[in-house]
């Protein structure tokens, strides 16, 4: 008998290696997993399999592996740091290519370890100084209580990270996190896109002094929070000789993307904000606000290049002027997001006013998606045919799990979650990180 054929003589190299890619990173960005068994399976496969599947195994690490599935219990998860540690051992030739193929570290302290204040940062400064490549890192301020003489060797040998993640841990082993926040955010200056939660922290405080990012997209995740204006002045000055402030940055693009998730109103600086980087903003997501002041509505007509709008609600019956409000929107939207956590049904009357605007093909004539996500509240009969007329498509969840089909989009499969993603910020983490 003839000897078979190898899978390699039948499967062009590049189309194998285009598979793995593919199990390595999902179509759909904001899944953050990847078929670690069949990578691990294939790198055992031949000699041309496996240097590319271990390549994708540690393109995205994440440390317990399990963070992102529910229920994740802090202190039944094996803690694979240290054995990390030795994969990516900068001694051997293995080790260096290991650790030069890690672009993006997310890391949680277990809770086995009872001295996790002194250990994991110098591990995690240790895993900092061995990734050269990393582009985004995911942490938490209990793991990042650096020594003086650790910043000062991740500031001159560390990665050139564009992406950070950072999350004030509510273990009271650490009562300094404000201070361990901004002493990591200061080491990276070439941060583009940052994202912090402090939902323990009554008030995002500004850096002090003040650090000059380039940004195009930032998130700030403070559900008691009312004002992030000062903090992200802070973040985006640049100090001078005399310890003054001058303007921010200037750099090509400018600031993208702005989130604030809070359970409170951001309306003291908001107007200056817009004001600010109405030039380059193409997202914008405020939770709570519903944008009913005369000076929040000048402010977004000056946001020509708006894609996406996320408000917490309609304005209510009882301001100024619905229609002012409404007619506040940039023509250029193409997304219109209403609603979110703990939001309260609109006003029947806001309600039939959007329904009218979306009907005018001159208000929003590039509006192509609606999402409704209010708890306990359904879009009107007349809004949904007024969408349908449109060709807009009309995305609605009325609770967790609760997906409406209304007949432009499919309700989900299995009563799950609609995902509801950003595109503006897809497009941006792709540039920025290609991972």
């Amino acid at each position: 008998m003839p000897p078979m054929p190898s899978i390699n003589s039948v499967l062009s190299q590049d189309l194998i290696l285009d598979i793995l890619d593919h199990l390595a990173v999902p179509l759909a960005f904001h899944e953050r997993k990847c078929d670690l068994p069949v990578l691990s399976a294939c790198s055992q496969v031949c000699r041309v399999w496996s240097s590319q599947s271990q390549r994708l195994l540690f393109r995205r690490v994440i440390i317990p592996h399990n963070i992102h599935r529910l229920p994740y219990l802090r202190g039944t998860s094996r803690n694979a740091l240290p054995s990390f540690l030795d994969a990516i051992d900068p001694t051997t030739e293995r080790g260096r290519h290991l650790g030069s193929c890690v672009l993006s570290f997310t890391l949680r302290h277990t809770g086995r370890d009872a001295d996790v204040v002194v250990t994991y940062p110098v591990w995690l400064a240790t895993a900092l100084l061995r990734t050269p490549n990393l582009r985004h890192l995911n942490v938490t301020t209990l793991l990042c209580d650096f020594t003086q003489e650790a910043l000062e060797d991740i500031r001159k040998r560390g990665p050139k990270i564009t992406s950070l993640c950072i999350l004030q841990d509510f273990s009271p082993a650490v009562v300094q996190h404000r201070r361990i926040m901004h002493q990591l955010v200061a080491a990276f200056p070439t941060i583009r896109l940052l994202e912090v939660t402090a939902n323990l922290s009554p008030t995002l405080t500004p850096f002090d002094p003040p650090v000059s990012l380039a940004l195009v997209s930032v998130k700030f995740n403070a559900m008691l929070a009312t004002d992030f204006g000062p903090c992200l002045a802070s973040l985006m000055q640049k100090p001078t000789e005399e310890g003054e402030v001058d303007s921010p940055p200037k750099h090509s693009e400018g600031l993208q993307l702005i989130s604030h998730t809070s359970t409170r109103d951001s309306r003291p600086t908001l107007s200056a904000i817009l004001n600010q980087h109405a030039s380059s903003l193409r997202s914008l997501s405020l939770k709570t606000v519903a944008l009913d002041s005369p000076e929040s509505q000048a402010a977004l007509r000056n946001c020509t290049r708006l894609e996406r709008l996320e408000l917490g609600t309609l304005p209510s019956s009882s301001s100024t002027s619905i229609a002012a409000s409404l007619f506040a929107l940039p023509p250029t939207l193409t997304t219109l997001l209403i609603g979110g956590p703990r939001a309260a049904p609109p006003d029947p009357l806001a309600v039939e006013a959007l329904t009218r605007h979306i009907q005018m093909d001159s208000a929003l004539p590039k509006l192509r998606t609606l999402s409704w996500h209010v708890s306990g509240s359904s879009p009107t009969q007349e809004l949904i045919e007024v969408c349908r007329g449109r060709g807009v498509e009309l995305n609605v969840r009325t609770g967790p799990g609760v997906n409406v089909d209304v007949g432009l989009l499919d309700g989900g499969r299995d009563g799950g979650d609609l995902i509801e993603e950003n595109a503006v910020e897809v497009e941006l983490r792709r540039k920025y990180l290609r991972i």
